[in-house]
């Protein structure tokens, strides 16, 4: 049949990597996980009596068959559930109240053996609808339309071209799929699906006034980058040369992206200012083809009808290994927001009012060198605790005011065991420190007053630092070899380390400077997607073409 929609499933979990840690956790005598929760109605009272299940994150209500009774529970008197003897994987979890049109869904929980996770509590709230504007040639005989890892599905029964699915979850749901007999996997029809309770969600562009073709430019002449990058986030800015900010709504809420044949695309707006004319948006590509200038997607606007479709976690999901970023974009002291489902959100102190200023991408925090640091609380274990010698890279943009031959932590989860940082000769550093041996480094010389990239990429026994896009230092030098035990108990902070000496101070290590973009993972990036980030990012990004 001809689709209006190309994309498939299959392709996509092909290039993504495997969520690998729980929420929250700890430790059992089983082998197999432990899941429990509780939730509420909208008075507040325990929702008592409601049927949950525990579905599989790509569970097809029609093809995968009825659940096992492992997965299904119902809440107690106090609104409590849990599931016992979990295998490994990737889950959601649907609460439905029978009669009443309320119900919730928790999406992204990731179950390891021995661990109990205790789910934040959750409430039950009214239900919407979602219209979607049918594919051309849909098999209304045998086709039919999903919510992967949900039991929600409607038969592709077209009424005027339209497709609806009722007593929808309200929320961000993660993505809506199509099946029929002629495909050989889902096809993707939109991802980040906002609905509200009471009200119709519309999947389709056709009451968008505006829109504009970007264009991905990795040739010699753009970004020059030669191998296609996979789930990749373009940053687009916006200003009065490239787009008009009075057609759009005050707060960007109406902005959309999608792919050429309407499969629309998650997005975050970071930050959004009509008045002064710009903005900068991160929207999550599938693909982004080396050595192309052809591949486009587009941008829509002109909807007063519509709410914010705006989903951080969808564009830097976990399980395409981001594990914290930090857009920096924040004004004073208030929280240092985590882009991701982990919500490793920072805690400032010492920062003040004028501590935001002008960044690499829109706003950046300032670090005064003398008592300036953000604290991502709760953070000593979980998904930043890397292991010694494992996969993980640690990033941000850089602007360092002096070269002072200091020392300079700009990101750091306790110096005895990972630290991106400015050190005396000058340089830029990534380190490790290895149990009983000493720091493992990598290095590159500094350059001050500049806006500068730092990437540190940790891969078993192998180390790298890329500066700008490009592969700096591969080597590794071992600095004060000691027998000192490594500690992995501190929590990430960015401004500075968390103090080892109480008699040494210096061993604070304030970062004096601009920060911005901090990112932490736990994969390993290839140099084209170093280099993409560099081109797409700086000031004069080579990456997008507006037409």
């Amino acid at each position: 049949m001809t689709r209006f929609f190309l994309v498939t499933l299959c392709v996509l979990l092909a290039i993504l990597h495997c969520s690998r840690a729980p929420l929250a956790g700890g430790s059992t005598d089983t082998e197999l996980g432990v899941i429990t929760g509780s939730l509420y109605d909208e008075q507040g009272k325990p929702a008592s009596n409601i049927p949950v299940l525990l579905l599989p994150r790509d569970y097809n209500p029609l093809q995968d068959g009825p659940l096992p009774d492992s997965l299904k529970d119902t809440t107690g008197a106090r609104g409590v559930y849990t599931f016992k003897d979990v295998s490994a994987s990737a889950y959601n979890i649907q609460a439905r109240q029978i009669g009443a049109n309320s119900a919730t869904l928790i999406t992204g929980i990731a179950v390891t053996a021995h661990d109990t996770l205790v789910l934040r509590a959750d409430t039950l709230r009214q239900t919407g609808t979602v219209k979607i504007a049918a594919p051309e040639g849909v098999d209304t005989l045998d086709g039919y339309m999903y919510i992967p890892g949900t039991s929600i599905f409607a038969r592709a029964r077209t009424e005027n071209g339209y497709v609806f699915l009722d007593s929808v979850p309200s929320g961000v749901l993660p993505s809506l799929l199509y099946v029929d007999k002629s495909v050989s996997a889902p096809i993707v029809l939109a991802d980040s699906i906002a609905v509200f309770p009471g009200s119709v969600s519309i999947v389709s562009y056709e009451t968008w006034q505006f829109s504009r073709k970007l264009y991905l430019n990795t040739t010699a002449s753009g970004a020059n980058v030669s191998g296609s990058t996979y789930g990749f986030p373009v940053l687009v800015r916006l200003t009065n040369n490239n787009f008009v900010f009075s057609q759009a709504k005050n707060d960007g809420s109406d902005i959309r992206f999608a792919k050429p044949d309407k499969t629309p695309l998650s997005y975050e707006i970071e930050h959004w200012d009509a008045v002064n004319q710009h903005a900068e948006i991160w929207v999550k590509i599938d693909t982004v083809f080396g050595n192309d200038s052809t591949h486009s997607f587009t941008m829509f606007w002109g909807n007063s009808n519509v709410a914010s479709a705006s989903n951080s976690s969808a564009v830097f999901d976990t399980a395409l290994g981001f594990q914290g970023v930090w857009h920096l974009g924040q004004q004073g002291n208030a929280t240092a927001v985590d882009a991701t489902q982990n919500h490793y959100n920072g805690t400032p102190y010492g920062m003040g009012a004028a501590s935001a200023v002008p960044g690499a991408i829109g706003t950046a925090q300032r670090f005064d060198g003398t008592s300036g640091y953000i604290q991502m609380i709760g953070t000593a274990v979980g998904r930043l605790n890397f292991d010694q010698q494992g996969t993980y890279y640690v990033s941000a943009w850089a602007y360092v005011n002096v070269l002072d031959s200091g020392w300079h932590a700009m990101v750091s989860k306790q110096l005895y065991q990972y630290t991106l940082q400015f050190r005396p000769k000058n340089v830029w550093e990534i380190g490790e420190y290895e149990n009983g041996e000493g720091f493992e480094v990598s290095g590159y010389p500094a350059q001050a007053a500049v806006w500068t990239l730092v990437t540190g990429v940790r891969s078993g026994t192998k180390q790298y630092l890329y500066v700008n896009g490009e592969l700096a230092d591969s080597s590794i030098a071992i600095v004060i070899a000691g027998p000192l035990s490594r500690v992995a108990s501190d929590d990430v902070t960015i401004g500075r380390l968390t103090k080892y000496d109480q008699s040494d101070s210096q061993s604070w290590r304030y970062f004096d400077g601009d920060l911005d973009e901090i990112r932490i993972g736990d994969v390993t990036c290839s140099p084209d997607w170093q280099r993409l980030c560099y081109m797409n990012q700086k000031s004069q990004d080579a990456l997008l073409l507006f037409r």
